[in-house]
């Protein structure tokens, strides 16, 4: 009763920690000052999560020795020896009452969010010399529904960057949807086109037309005959972003009108003027 009650209290933060918007000083996309405490990193978020999930799965076995511990000092002679040798079999036996899908479930949790943070980090490495060549780049920002990956603003656009660390072969099925093997992997260019047309508002807002171009950026798998266009998304490896964003040819924007776009994604509907 008592493993039941812990498992079921273990979940319910795996739940509450999931639901979490990990972005501690950012701001919401279109809303708000400035994020005062500046840029964030690429992956930030997601290794927030990683952490915090570690902890959680830290603080389980920690609770469980605990639990072993009690038992044996109430069961056994007053044996220090004793007790470092059965409370943790009293903790293992109390692990086991956990199902092997919720282990199972937890090991695959912590793995995805790892390689998410993983990944990010890759591609904001990947991003870094655009800075050189007058982009802007944006990691983790917070979009009120989620985060977008990466947001890059520079002469010929706006480019959002969603970040994919999965494997297995992709391809385009009927009616042009995304396929991974056997299944439908729609949700992966629907969440790219969403992201864009948050963007895209908060630029509408200060008077911007612009298109903004969804990537999704894949650090685990390979497209061997190119990137796969879908509809308003391109799927490409995450080593070939900067030349993808390169080659993408389009209005030409001033380095006013990119401070502005900058600044409205920052800021929302707020047309500041940046360095005035």
């Amino acid at each position: 009763m008592l493993a039941k009650l812990a498992s079921q209290l273990f979940w319910d933060l795996v739940t509450a920690e999931l639901a979490t918007n990990r972005c501690f000083n950012s701001t919401f996309l279109c809303g708000g000052e400035m994020n005062r405490m500046g840029p964030r990193i690429a992956g930030q978020s997601a290794r927030a999560h990683f952490r915090n999930l570690f902890k959680l799965a830290v603080l389980l076995l920690g609770g469980a020795y605990l639990v072993g511990l009690v038992i044996a000092f109430i069961f056994t002679p007053n044996t220090w020896l004793i007790y470092a040798v059965f409370s943790p079999v009293v903790a293992a036996a109390f692990l086991l009452t956990f199902q092997r899908e919720d282990v199972r479930e937890l090991i695959s949790i912590l793995s995805g969010w790892r390689k998410g943070a993983i990944g990010e980090e890759q591609v904001g490495k990947v991003l870094e010399p655009l800075r050189a060549q007058g982009y802007t780049l944006i990691h983790d920002l917070d979009s009120g529904r989620g985060n977008i990956d990466h947001v890059v603003v520079g002469p010929n656009g706006v480019f959002i960057i969603e970040t994919k660390a999965i494997s297995g072969r992709l391809w385009v099925g009927r009616g042009g949807k995304l396929m991974r093997g056997k299944f439908e992997a729609e949700g992966i260019p629907r969440q790219a086109r969403a992201e864009a047309v948050e963007v895209r508002r908060c630029l509408e807002r200060i008077g911007l037309q612009l298109r903004v171009h969804a990537l999704v950026a894949l650090t685990h798998s390979e497209l061997p005959r190119g990137p796969i266009r879908l509809k308003l998304v391109s799927l490409i490896e995450a080593k070939d972003a900067v030349i993808e964003i390169l080659g993408v040819k389009g209005r030409v924007l001033s380095t006013y009108d990119i401070d502005r776009a900058v600044a409205a994604i920052y800021r929302g509907d707020q047309d500041v003027r940046l360095g005035a």
